[in-house]
């Protein structure tokens, strides 16, 4: 069975889980809501919105690892879980891996077999069931570039980094060709505060998957934290483009991607284009407190203060209809 996959993004300091549509799968809704989330993702976003965060509509709904990114561009072939399956292509040999990884990454590879099945797991939020076959898995099959990609995936689900960083810097090392350990060790630097090793490994991903925004929109991001924000207006106006031209895309992600360049263009000082794209954006999530607020800003920039008053309102009776028990930010 080929799992096709629908990307729901997250933003900086969110609840990451990947959302999923494959075949007698629940057709997903959007993040932001909680309800399609695992119960461990659904608290955690829950103390997440009710933080004080002005921001935790947008964030749920944005940027950051997308779990399913790995069954949509590489596949998962769930019906080949036989008994005599491997899991996995094989991996390439360690010694060969610094040659390897400057090779355009190979998007043929699939997860098949047993592995499939843990990958499974870790979509049902089973991530200690998942951990312990695959670490049996590895003790059986050390060299398994895949089986290391995908015990690191279940602690990227959970927010640990760290040990997701170790297991992705093996997997790199045992299948340097697998594109998508890079994709998610990139977000990985990025939490953990490695914006140029983060850069490094998207930049290479994105040779095989130019397609992917979310890609796209992590290196508008860390361009726009490195204070290049020529290079971050064009990644996220390029993310955004790719948003629009995805049949999976859904209007939250073209929103956040719209949001993230508005801010660029706020920095530019390009005020006008600012307002216009967060108008754009507020078309397609027209409930978000966040882009009211941004709005606010804005228009109180260009000495609009009358306009800039009533977005602020209503951003302040978005926010408190969904945090009522939250104390106001300020």
């Amino acid at each position: 069975m080929q799992v096709e996959v629908f990307f729901l993004w997250f933003l900086e300091g969110s609840d990451v889980f990947g959302v999923f549509r494959a075949s007698g799968c629940t057709s997903p809704e959007m993040l932001a809501s909680g309800t399609m989330m695992p119960s461990r993702m659904q608290a955690s976003h829950r103390k997440h919105q009710q933080s004080g965060s002005r921001w935790s509509d947008v964030s749920a709904v944005g940027f950051g690892v997308v779990l399913g990114c790995l069954a949509f561009f590489a596949g998962c072939d769930g019906g080949s879980s036989s008994s005599t399956s491997t899991g996995s292509a094989p991996s390439e040999s360690p010694a060969h891996a610094s040659d390897q990884r400057r090779a355009v990454p190979d998007t043929s590879l699939k997860i098949t077999g047993a592995l499939a099945e843990y990958f499974a797991l870790i979509q049902q939020d089973q991530l200690g069931a998942a951990r312990v076959r695959l670490r049996r898995y590895l003790d059986a099959q050390p060299n398994e570039g895949l089986a290391h990609f995908l015990f690191g995936l279940t602690y990227h689900v959970e927010k640990r980094y760290g040990p997701a960083l170790e297991s992705f810097a093996r997997a790199r090392e045992l299948a340097p060709t697998y594109g998508q350990t890079a994709y998610f060790q990139g977000w990985a630097m990025y939490y953990m505060g490695q914006p140029d090793e983060a850069e490094d490994a998207l930049l290479w991903y994105i040779q095989g998957s130019p397609e992917n925004a979310d890609a796209q929109f992590a290196l508008g991001l860390i361009a726009y934290e490195q204070g290049d924000l020529d290079t971050a207006a064009n990644r996220l106006t390029e993310s955004v483009n790719l948003f629009q031209q995805s049949e999976r895309s859904r209007d939250a992600e073209v929103g956040k991607a719209l949001v993230r360049l508005a801010d660029v263009r706020m920095q530019q000082g390009q005020l006008e284009v600012a307002q216009q794209t967060l108008s754009d954006a507020l078309t397609l999530i027209p409930e978000s407190p966040e882009l009211h607020y941004k709005m606010s800003q804005v228009l109180r920039r260009q000495g609009l203060v009358d306009q800039a008053q009533r977005a602020y309102d209503t951003y302040e009776e978005l926010w408190r209809s969904k945090h009522p028990t939250t104390s106001f930010p300020e």
